[in-house]
């Protein structure tokens, strides 16, 4: 027991010393910046700028773990491996250039982290539920290069605008991001939905992050032409296919220890002492691409069109739209027990499914109702995948994530509303605003495998999510401050697509309060604490209630 003790005090120790070589570091490098962008380059047809952003973040655990939330095997790790104090030590780095010349242009942009909460050992003292190949108190090596050490491209893409036979017309070639539609907050929930990947770990970790804000770019070719006045018409193709991030196994969001990067063992009773509980064992996905990579895979069956037209007699900009594309999130689970090895627990190998050609269609608004901007939108999707019950592929099955599904399929509708005021000035505030979404889904009917619908799923779910964000202007020379308020809650039902809805808990959900403290529009420091509340049945994050800081820097 002491030497546990001891063990636990210098882990703490050492994570303590770390943070503040990673504070003293940040300072050290904030200090010599530039004030401003860098301007490479600029005469009157050209211009190349060069803009950066070093941000420094530390999130730290408020709560002990509940033994109600850890006695699940195969969804406790993320939980068991951070005790309360720190979950989060992180350096981030976004670079971005533009070049334009006349009506052309080339942007690139790239972003890299470090995360030494993921570099070391965790608090996981639990092997014998443990989900992982290696040691308990170690994260799995594809959770580290996720979580802890990363750089990525984002944006990589030429654009240029001109005419087509005298009409205005526009495009964009290579990796990008494009989204249709009129979400505020229901990323999974809206006609985007269907457009790009989706940043999950940004999503929980900053809990009220617009959708915009977390879909990550892939390569595609995006255009539109203006037909005639008020009606353009906007077509894309893509080709590239990418995962969406959702929280490496172990790591501090992570409720499902089988999902994705880090996921190794679903296990089937606990680990023994020398010897690994019986389990099946993580083997190869079945994704919508052909070759997997960093960049993601290539793909070139996702494609839209869009028709945009504005009425002025209403005052109001209508939306219709088409989409085709592949699912991006790792929610079925393939079980096949013909591929067991005994000797070492293996009873066969899981592998996580992402449902193919899937159809969507949608309609949108977005209008003004006096000092109120109102948006909303409506959509099918068509052959879906529906949540269900994992598949198990005995000889002879002949299983995909296409034509020959294991999980149930069918039809089904979604539904966004949303508003935005801006504060005026009184005597509470100098301004600022309260942007509200309302979010709705249902079942229409299932066409395939309706015996396999998960049973802990409802027909329908009905969530929403606001942000009152009152602001208080020069409150010191260049000091601007804002106090953002937030509200995620569901009041009745479980999607039956989408495993996360609005966070995932039924009467349950999500609040954050914070302060924002932006000095001379480069620097910003921010300052949040998030609650989860819930019954924990559905509310898995009951008792990761936790404080975010961060400063960032922009030149």
């Amino acid at each position: 027991m002491e030497k546990k003790v001891s063990s636990a005090l210098k882990h703490k120790k050492w994570r303590a010393l770390i943070n503040g070589a990673f504070m003293s570091l940040l300072f050290m490098i904030l200090s010599v910046l530039p004030v401003n962008a860098i301007e490479v380059y600029k005469d009157s047809d050209t211009k190349v700028q060069w803009d950066n952003t070093i941000k420094y973040s530390a999130g730290y655990r408020l709560n002990s773990q509940d033994a109600g939330l850890t006695n699940d095997i195969n969804t406790d790790d993320g939980n068991r491996d951070f005790n309360r104090g720190f979950i989060s030590n992180r350096l981030d780095l976004y670079s971005e250039m533009d070049v334009t010349h006349r009506n052309f242009g080339l942007r690139v942009s790239g972003a890299g982290w470090v995360d030494s909460a993921y570099l070391g050992n965790n608090d996981n003292d639990s092997p014998g539920t443990f989900n992982g190949t290696g040691s308990n108190n170690q994260f799995a090596d594809d959770t580290k290069k996720l979580q802890g050490l990363k750089a990525e491209l984002m944006d990589a893409f030429v654009f240029g605008s001109g005419q087509i036979a005298s009409n205005p017309a526009s495009f964009r070639l290579g990796r990008h991001t494009l989204l249709w539609g009129e979400t505020l907050y229901f990323a999974t929930n809206g006609i985007a939905y269907g457009q790009a990947p989706l940043d999950f770990v940004k999503a929980l970790g900053v809990p009220g992050t617009q959708a915009k804000e977390l879909f990550m770019p892939v390569a595609q070719f995006s255009g539109q032409v203006q037909l005639v006045k008020d009606l353009t018409l906007a077509a894309y193709w893509q080709g590239e296919w990418r995962r969406s991030r959702v929280p490496a196994s172990g790591s501090y969001f992570s409720d499902v220890d089988i999902f994705d990067a880090g996921g190794e063992r679903l296990l089937l009773g606990p680990n023994s002492p020398g010897r690994p509980g019986p389990a099946f064992y993580r083997g190869g996905d079945l994704g919508a691409g052909n070759s997997t990579s960093e960049f993601g895979e290539g793909n070139l069956d996702q494609f839209g069109t869009a028709l945009r037209f504005r009425s002025e007699g209403l005052d109001t900009e209508f939306g219709i739209y088409y989409e085709h594309y592949n699912e991006k999130s790792p929610y079925w689970i393939y079980m096949d027990p013909t591929k067991a090895n005994y000797a070492i627990g293996k009873i066969g190998e899981y592998d996580l499914v992402f449902p193919k050609n899937v159809h969507m269609m949608g309609a949108s608004f977005g209008t003004q109702f006096g000092a109120v901007n109102v948006s909303g939108e409506a959509s099918g999707r068509f052959n879906t995948p529906l949540l269900s019950t994992a598949g198990v592929i005995l000889p002879g099955t002949n299983a995909n994530n296409d034509d020959n599904p294991l999980y149930a399929v069918g039809n089904s509708f979604h539904a966004n509303l949303s508003a935005i005021k801006l504060l005026s000035d009184s005597f509470l505030w100098q301004g600022g605003n309260l942007v509200a979404e309302a979010g709705y889904v249902c079942l229409i009917n299932t066409t395939k495998n309706e015996a396999a619908l998960d049973p802990t799923r409802d027909n329908y779910a009905l969530g929403f999510r606001t942000v009152f964000e009152p602001a208080y202007y020069q409150v010191f020379p260049g000091i601007d401050i804002t106090v953002p308020f937030g509200l995620g809650y569901n009041p009745k039902g479980r999607s039956p697509v989408d495993l996360k809805f609005n966070g995932g808990a039924d009467a349950g959900g999500d609040f954050s309060v914070g302060l924002k403290v932006d000095y001379l529009q480069v620097w910003k420091f921010g300052l949040t604490y998030t609650n989860y509340f819930g019954s924990e049945d559905t509310q898995h994050l009951a008792d990761r209630d936790f404080v975010t800081f961060s400063i960032q820097r922009t030149f």
